[in-house]
């Protein structure tokens, strides 16, 4: 059974080079023109809907991540580990660090812990139940298989640079590919053998990292995926199909962010909101990180999807301005910049 995962997006990863960001290359400050493809233009309408809030009591337990300076610098992402533990990714050190079920540091993933492990720098991870974590490098085409004891098991070279990685329930993996190409993501086997290049949101054969970079989550049936700009969410099946996309609540709809040429890089249009930041998958559900309730508000909103089809379900208010969160048994833990805050949640969000 594949595990639970969440995942928020590390825009600067987005922000690389203009030679793989850039399409055609027009004067300074002029818009790249981008469209959807026609079978997301078909997504159903949102763009009126209210919110169905159903709001738990949220009862502050602890944060941890702060007991040693530098513990956490610029946390980014969380997920379940065994036995309790709770795994971030620091993008402050670029390390994976584990943390025990009271919040202590046990042990910490990156080149300057591990010699086995030199040169690496995570920009995602993803566990194994049996408890290996695979780290996707942020330099170079390249996923790393550790043990629980950091240890590394194997390493697989990509044929492209990933930007997010998550385990197939099925076996083998998935990436969404940082490389101007054709398609979203890059589907490998057991062995690091690539089956398939699949997803397509923008019409035509070129599909823009900067405008599509977003979160994603494994589930029985194939891929979610959810661009941090666009306001959809879409689900592919195995064999790289699209079962579902539709609108987000509170999205932007069908219109497009700008893409501003600047000399050698793209850049999106200044202010351009994030519409999805972080998604989970749990039992039949997919929870969705958005927007902020206001401009002036650091609560942030849970979105609630059905997992089947993405029909919109209701809404919850997180507060603090968390970055990212996971939904842990009866806990929920909210990812800040250098502390994870764990609420215990009366009803359960399982529920």
């Amino acid at each position: 059974m594949f595990r639970e995962r969440t995942f928020i997006l590390l825009l600067s990863t987005f922000v690389v080079g203009g030679l793989v960001l850039g399409k055609a290359r027009n004067q300074d400050g002029v818009p790249v023109r981008y469209r959807l493809a026609p079978e997301i233009l078909s997504a159903e309408n949102r763009s009126g809907v209210e919110r169905r809030w159903r709001q738990p009591k949220l009862e502050s337990a602890e944060s941890f991540g702060t007991a040693t300076v530098g513990t956490l610098i610029e946390a980014q992402a969380a997920l379940d580990g065994l036995d309790g533990e709770i795994l971030v990714l620091d993008r402050g050190d670029w390390a994976v660090k584990t943390f025990d079920p009271v919040g202590r540091l046990a042990r910490r993933f990156s080149s300057a812990a591990k010699a086995e492990i030199r040169g690496l720098r995570p920009i995602d991870f993803a566990i194994s139940t049996s408890g290996e974590i695979w780290i996707a490098a942020r330099d170079e085409p390249r996923v790393v298989v550790l043990d629980a004891s950091g240890v590394e098991q194997r390493s697989f070279a990509l044929r492209s640079t990933a930007g997010r990685l998550v385990l197939n329930a099925g076996g083998g993996f998935t990436i969404q590919t940082l490389i101007a190409g054709s398609h979203l993501f890059e589907s490998y086997d057991e062995d690091g053998k690539i089956r398939q290049s699949f997803g397509k949101l923008l019409e035509g054969n070129y599909q823009e990292p900067l405008l599509l970079g977003g979160t994603m989550a494994a589930d029985d049936d194939g891929l979610i995926f959810a661009p941090s700009f666009l306001g959809l969410l879409a689900a592919y099946n195995r064999d790289g199909d699209l079962r579902f996309v539709v609108e987000t609540v509170g999205g932007g709809g069908k219109s497009l962010p700008r893409v501003m040429a600047r000399g050698r890089h793209n850049n999106l249009e200044p202010g351009t909101p994030f519409r999805s930041l972080s998604i989970q998958v749990v039992e039949d559900s997919i929870y969705v990180l958005s927007e902020r309730e206001s401009t002036s508000s650091k609560t942030r909103i849970l979105d609630v999807y059905a997992l089947a089809d993405g029909a919109y379900r209701h809404s919850l208010r997180l507060p603090n301005g968390p970055r990212n969160f996971l939904i842990s048994g009866d806990s929920l833990f909210t990812v800040h910049k250098d502390r994870i805050r764990r609420w215990l949640s009366r009803p359960s969000l399982r529920g």
